[in-house]
């Protein structure tokens, strides 16, 4: 059977700035960004990909799924020649161009390689961390399944149901289908009207999507994802911190089968890992390996900052682009040091 016409939240998805980003602006970008780290003495590496693409489904039945997608990244690792410090900077999925600021982005990468030598190594144990965006975005991803509303996270979402708490206060999760800043799709991939919908309220599960249980048949988790956030920024909630790690990035990321705690995963700190004491930076550490469940995680949150665009997955393209905060998490368990830079 044909389906026939359908409504879709109106999404601006192609912006004229976005559609012209060609090999000459991008060209640009490198080159001041190359510029700013040899003054700093650092190596950059990195890239601007850029996406623009356009699909339609159309039938005699009146449908008509049409979009036009267009959206850019910059992705900025920066070394000391001597391979002695690594940092790491960047914004992705972004459909306004205008917020990609390569100087910025450059300063801030070479900073955290300039900062991260010498770094000295901590004993492993249980820290307050702080997840910068990206690594923020990386620990999210390994349990947005949890909410197919077919047991995904194992015996952890057994027998859960909507007005059940499963997280912190201070997680709000949810499909926000419409809104400005992300380039996304209003249509599912049955080309039936994606819906918005509130995953989690302030840590109260509200909504499971397809499966037996599911409560949103017309929601998709992966859509237009938004973590909600908070207007501190990273540098406000270091102050605010008395001691503990800040994380710039998550490397090498994989599952570790455990009876007792679902979605456990272990990976490595690198580009940057630096001490917090007293509401400051004090010093660079040493890299760990990390065992950590984002079900835990993400109970233990005790503050969130400034949600922005940034991808979940290891790549920087495609649509797994999601508006998400930077985090403050009690007892991150890192388990040893890591040889990572």
């Amino acid at each position: 059977m044909l389906l026939g016409a359908q409504q879709y939240i109106p999404v601006d998805s192609a912006l004229p700035a976005a559609r012209a980003f060609g090999p000459a602006e991008r060209a640009k970008m490198v080159r001041t960004s190359i510029d700013i780290s040899k003054k700093m003495g650092t190596v950059g590496s990195g890239f601007i990909p850029k996406t623009h693409q356009t699909t339609c489904d159309a039938n005699s039945k009146g449908l008509f799924a049409f979009e036009e997608v267009a959206e850019a990244s910059f992705i900025l690792t920066c070394r000391m020649p001597d391979g002695s410090g690594s940092g790491w900077a960047g914004t992705t999925g972004i459909k306004d161009i205008s917020m990609i600021n390569p100087v910025e982005i450059t300063e801030v990468a070479s900073n955290k390689a300039l900062k991260s030598r010498n770094a000295k190594a901590l004993e492993p144990g249980r820290y307050t961390v702080i997840l910068e965006p990206r690594a923020n975005a990386r620990f999210l991803s390994l349990m947005t399944g949890i909410f197919g509303g077919g047991g995904g996270g194992g015996n952890f979402m057994s027998g859960k149901k909507p007005g059940d708490k499963i997280f912190s206060d201070l997680f709000t999760l949810k499909s926000d289908i419409g809104n400005p800043i992300l380039r996304q799709s209003s249509i599912l991939a049955d080309n039936t009207p994606a819906a918005p919908a509130t995953w989690v309220e302030n840590g109260v599960l509200r909504n499971l999507s397809g499966g037996p249980n599911g409560t949103s048949p017309k929601a998709n988790v992966n859509m237009s994802l938004h973590m909600v956030g908070s207007d501190l920024s990273t540098a406000d909630m270091i102050k605010q911190t008395k001691r503990g790690l800040l994380i710039t990035f998550f490397w090498y990321i994989r599952g570790v089968p455990a009876d007792n705690q679902p979605l456990l995963n272990t990976g490595m700190t690198r580009d940057g890992l630096f001490l917090i004491e007293n509401g400051e930076i004090t010093q660079p550490v040493q890299n760990f390996r990390w065992n950590m469940s984002p079900i835990v995680g993400y109970n233990n949150i005790t503050l969130v900052g400034k949600s922005v665009p940034m991808h979940m997955g290891e790549s920087y393209d495609g649509a797994g682009t999601a508006l998400v905060p930077p985090v403050r998490i009690e007892d991150f368990y890192m388990t040893s040091i890591s040889p990572a830079v």
